[in-house]
């Protein structure tokens, strides 16, 4: 489908189609999705992060000294892979290598996103690095979303920009899609990472799960070594055990329906929505 010219951008209604999702089922335990962002420049603070005692998802940048290395280990150990695909940001910080920007044509976006995806070992997903300028255009997203469909990926949505349209790209393409939730580290004080993940915990209480995004900062690591043990009544799995469900993909690839899941960046400001650094 061409998401350019996909129903969204005509003056029709919305149809949030909100077919059963496996996380809400009753009386399951809420769930939450911890993802470790930015792997791949330091050995040592990436086996860190993937030696941490739950189901974390490791997103990794592509290209970095010790990406594929990490990457392999991190399939070695249990945890979900992810490619932490750079994306061009409003605040034109250096992207690293392998980034997509507005300026490149479509086959330039395949074929970089192609190369990073490759380059990543048991890659099983894809998540947004910064990218609040190339998320919020759709017909870039739809290039993206259209090559991870052919490669069978999911993506997560880290939502640098509450302008992103990267959920409804996903649907149109048919990719199974979530989005963050929580940054857990914006902050790296006990008082605020303490309250970052209470409040993934009551929204994974009222809507059955909740994505958190963190970061390989020491603070982090340490709070997240002793305080997830913490948690009661609260089930960690990695990104792909929160997928909706298949049905979703069948109707939309027939184009029967559109999950349009705008609730989030039409007129409604997201106080963590905002850039974080690399």
């Amino acid at each position: 489908m061409d998401f350019a010219k996909s129903k969204w951008l005509r003056p029709t209604f919305v149809l949030l189609l909100l077919l059963s999702n496996p996380c809400l089922g009753d009386g399951a335990a809420p769930r939450l999705s911890i993802i470790i962002d930015d792997i791949g420049q330091d050995r040592a603070v990436g086996r860190r992060a993937i030696a941490l005692p739950f189901p974390a998802a490791i997103a990794v940048l592509p290209f970095l000294p010790a990406s594929t290395e990490l990457a392999r280990a991190a399939h070695e150990n249990g945890k979900e892979v992810l490619l932490h695909q750079p994306m061009e940001n409003l605040a034109r910080t250096p992207l690293g290598p392998g980034g997509l920007t507005l300026a490149m044509e479509r086959a330039e976006i395949i074929t970089a996103l192609g190369s990073a995806i490759d380059s990543v070992p048991h890659c099983v997903g894809v998540s947004n690095h910064t990218g609040s300028l190339l998320t919020q255009e759709p017909l870039q997203m739809g290039w993206v979303m259209s090559e991870l469909d052919r490669r069978g990926l999911y993506f997560i949505d880290s939502r640098t920009t509450h302008h992103t349209v990267a959920l409804t790209a996903a649907e149109l393409e048919a990719v199974p899609v979530l989005r963050r939730d929580v940054f857990l580290d914006n902050q790296r004080t006990e008082q605020y990472l303490t309250s970052a993940l209470e409040r993934a915990v009551e929204h994974a209480s009222q809507h059955g799960y909740a994505v958190i995004v963190a970061h390989p900062y020491d603070a982090t690591l340490t709070f997240l070594e002793s305080r997830v043990r913490e948690l009661h009544n609260i089930e960690i799995v990695p990104p792909s055990k929160l997928l909706p469900n298949p049905g979703v993909r069948e109707l939309v690839r027939r184009g029967e329906r559109e999950r349009l899941l705008v609730e989030f960046w039409w007129g409604h400001a997201d106080p963590e929505g905002s850039e974080i650094s690399p």
